[in-house]
């Protein structure tokens, strides 16, 4: 019982240990950085859980306008518009950090950008610079570059990118849950009846998350605690299983000194079958546990083994004791041991099948034994085990009547008798066990 426990308190643990760990890894996840690199959509538009943002032409009046520029020696028209975006925090927790990466689809010119700064790349000379356009000289500029109206114009084709870095100053960064920010840019665009397309752009943020915020953490915690509940119903389980088990282990002793001395009194009536009561409770355990008892079963077959010869007590000395071959009366009186000891076991409610071994253990496989003429399966296995492991201790141990035999001869005598005196599978077991050399190491 206290090793079911155990098992069942470890697997529990283990659940909580995986449950905490999922979370913990999905929290780690949700504060390290996640990078999205799907399109804005329509209307420059998208959101994610934890970020939206918008962009679109700021749309007043004076927000777009015409120019006629002459670049390398050619008049060409471009359309100016201011753009803004709106970058706001929805749900998740704060934004720590962030960042808007537009990819260059169509050839322009980027004039200004507010409040933080601009990294730009620019393919076709494979420079990249990081600008803050509002405070800039075109010395400053090493990128691909023109002036126009006095107006610095940085030249951006299909393939460029430029970065928005947010002002950590102008409270840009980080955002609260909630909080939304306003940047703004002022492109020209050389198809003056199209505005630029913001479609293919990717921000990048990382969150410090308010895990009360995220669904699955009330959820979590649920599982949490019913785990948690059923870890102290086990270990409250556990530790009364202990102590019902410590219980166990006592009533087990006493009830083992009080059989061994029992089977002592009767043993001392006969000082050359001392120890044979204990040899076989041995014997048949171990048999048993062969033959596929489990545990608990097995150490009933123990203690069955132990009393088996528990109706000598009745007999005398003098016919244990002595040497010759028995008249028919002192026969009978050994024979009616096997009945004594039913009669004075059969109120033993703690091995319950110690009557019916100490009665049937002398019955014969073929129904010749005594005292009831049973046969084959009619006898109770725990009676044909102790038969075969009781046999085999007397032929070898030293007799008054005779010495012990040599073990090739008590295997020949269990092989002669399967079928018998001996269930066959019973005895072959044995036999087993006998070739496997663990009775051996038993002795």
């Amino acid at each position: 019982m206290k090793k079911r426990l155990e098992r069942q308190f470890i697997v529990f643990t283990i659940i909580i240990i995986a449950l905490v760990a999922v979370y913990t890894l999905y929290f780690m996840h949700s504060d390290g950085v996640v990078t999205k690199s799907v399109p804005f959509g329509d209307n420059g538009l998208w959101m994610k859980r934890g970020i939206s943002a918008h962009i679109a032409p700021r749309g007043g009046e004076t927000d777009t306008w015409h120019k006629t520029m002459e670049i390398d020696g050619e008049e060409l028209k471009y359309k100016g518009s201011v753009y803004e975006a709106h970058i706001t925090s929805n749900g998740m927790g704060t934004i720590d950090e962030w960042n808007l990466r537009v990819n260059i689809n169509s050839h322009i010119f980027i004039n200004n950008a507010w409040c933080g700064e601009l990294e730009i790349f620019q393919k076709s000379t494979g420079l990249t610079q990081t600008l803050d356009l509002r405070n800039v000289t075109v010395d400053d500029v090493t990128l691909k570059r023109c002036t126009y109206d006095s107006e610095m114009l940085i030249e951006l084709e299909p393939g460029d990118y430029f970065i928005y870095h947010p002002s950590q100053s102008s409270g840009e960064t980080p955002l609260t849950e909630g909080q939304q920010i306003n940047i703004g840019f002022i492109i020209y665009s050389d198809n003056p009846d199209t505005l630029f397309n913001f479609d293919d752009c990717v921000i990048e943020y990382s969150v410090i998350p308010e895990m009360e915020s995220m669904p699955e953490y009330y959820v979590i915690i649920v599982l949490i605690g019913l785990c948690v509940l059923m870890c102290a119903y086990f270990m409250i389980t556990l530790l009364q299983g202990m102590r019902t088990n410590s219980l166990y282990e006592r009533e087990k002793q006493m009830v083992h000194e009080t059989m061994s001395t029992f089977v002592g009194f009767v043993d001392a009536k006969d000082p050359y079958t001392a120890g044979h009561s204990e040899r076989v409770a041995i014997y048949t355990r171990i048999l048993a546990e062969k033959l596929g008892y489990h545990e608990d079963d097995a150490l009933q077959a123990y203690y069955c083994g132990l009393l088996h010869d528990a109706g000598k007590i009745s007999v005398s000395e003098l016919v244990l004791n002595k040497p010759g071959k028995l008249d028919k009366e002192e026969f009978e009186a050994i024979k009616n041991h096997t009945v004594k000891g039913y009669d004075i076991l059969k109120n033993l409610g703690t091995v319950k099948m110690a009557a019916t071994a100490a009665r049937s253990h002398h019955e014969r496989y073929d129904g010749t034994g005594y005292p009831d003429g049973l046969k084959g399966e009619e006898i109770p296995e725990i009676a044909r085990i102790i038969c075969v492991v009781d046999a085999f201790d007397a032929m070898n141990s030293n007799r008054i009547y005779r010495t012990a035999l040599q073990r090739e001869e008590i295997v020949s005598q269990l092989e002669i008798h399967k079928g018998t005196q001996f269930d066959p599978k019973i005895a072959d077991a044995f036999l087993q066990l006998l070739s496997d050399g663990i009775i051996d190491r038993v002795n």
